[in-house]
């Protein structure tokens, strides 16, 4: 127990079956004369460890190494016949640098290290100083680094959250911020969404929290109503986002039904007819003088819609303005130019 120097506790207890490796002991150890399975003598102790001065084990390491040394000397001497070029690393930038000021580098430093220690030919293990290991601060700040490459090149909400004109291009909304505020008026009943054709056996538990069998979403609630906005807001295919995202088209289609479905349950709870007095506080000074008793300004749309495919719904929807078959709704804003109401198409 003094040689292999273990101590007996929680972790380590000797039972029959505790075993040491037949490595560790000397050939001493063992009987002159015995069969094929080897015995040890009594009272035969284990001597053979790294840590012991004059063993087997560092005989044979001083072996290998001398074997190493005489392999990378062939190849020195082959590398210096054949006049092979080396590169330095120097010549090329793997660093970019972002519009925050940091600066992050693709590649370590550690393979400028490997390579100029490659080309210098010195390939034996006897001067080889092994580097400190980085702790966990310089781990996570390295992880941190990658996972920001990584969102700058793929379509998603964190590339475009500190652009505010980019998040008004694709949402609407003017800043990150407003849409912000928005999610957070969804909040929480957008933690419990099930997709449109499944069944919802939450029982008031939030998606994350559920224990279920199968892959996990991979996209937060979060991102679901950024790819939502953007299919409203820029028309993109579902293919296309899709493909942005590395997911399906059909698994598109089932988040912008589901948001869809949800927006109008929360919307249609909210008052956006205003009160005569509020008309009247936000009314433009050239209606004030003109059309000062205007409450609302309406107005018909039309919505393109496909053709169905009964005749009765074709002549139902047919507009002979647009020459298209279209949804008919009836809009209504106010003086200011705030939506106040929306008919069913």
């Amino acid at each position: 127990i003094v040689n292999i120097r273990r101590d007996i506790g929680k972790d380590f207890a000797i039972n029959r079956h505790t075993r040491v490796c037949s490595l560790h002991f000397t050939e001493d150890c063992y009987p002159k004369h015995q069969g094929i399975r080897r015995r040890l003598v009594k009272d035969a102790i284990p001597t053979v460890f790294h840590w012991c001065k004059g063993t087997s084990t560092q005989h044979s390491r001083r072996k290998i190494k001398k074997q190493i040394s005489s392999v990378a000397s062939e190849n020195k001497e082959n590398k210096a016949a054949t006049g092979l070029q080396q590169f330095s690393v120097e010549e090329h930038s793997y660093s970019r640098q972002y519009t925050d000021g940091a600066m992050y580098t693709i590649y370590p430093t550690t393979l400028r290290r490997y390579l100029e220690s490659s080309s210098s030919g010195d390939d034996s293990l006897e001067d080889y100083e092994p580097s400190v290991s980085p702790d966990k601060a310089s781990v996570l700040q390295t992880n941190l680094n990658l996972m920001t490459l990584r969102y700058e090149e793929k379509f998603t909400l964190l590339r475009f959250c500190n652009s505010d004109s980019d998040i008004k291009y694709y949402t609407g909304f003017r800043s990150y911020i407003s849409l912000s505020c928005f999610f957070q008026f969804l909040q929480p009943e957008c933690n419990f969404l099930y997709y449109v054709g499944t069944e919802n056996t939450s029982s008031g538990t939030p998606y994350d929290l559920l224990k279920k069998r199968g892959p996990s979403r991979s996209l937060s609630p979060m991102e679901e109503l950024f790819i939502t906005l953007v299919r409203l807001r820029k028309g993109l295919q579902e293919r296309l986002i899709g493909d942005l995202y590395s997911i399906s088209e059909g698994h598109v289609s089932k988040i912008v039904n589901t948001w869809i479905i949800f927006l109008a349950d929360r919307f249609r709870s909210l008052p956006i007819w205003p009160k005569a007095e509020q008309v009247r506080k936000t009314m433009p000074a050239c209606f004030r003088e003109h059309y000062s008793t205007t409450r609302a300004i309406v107005d018909c749309t039309e919505l393109f819609i496909e053709q169905p495919s009964a005749s009765d719904c074709q002549r139902e929807t047919f507009s002979s303005y647009k020459h298209h078959n279209t949804a008919k709704g009836l809009i209504a804003i106010s003086p200011v130019g705030q939506l106040t109401f929306i008919s069913p198409l």
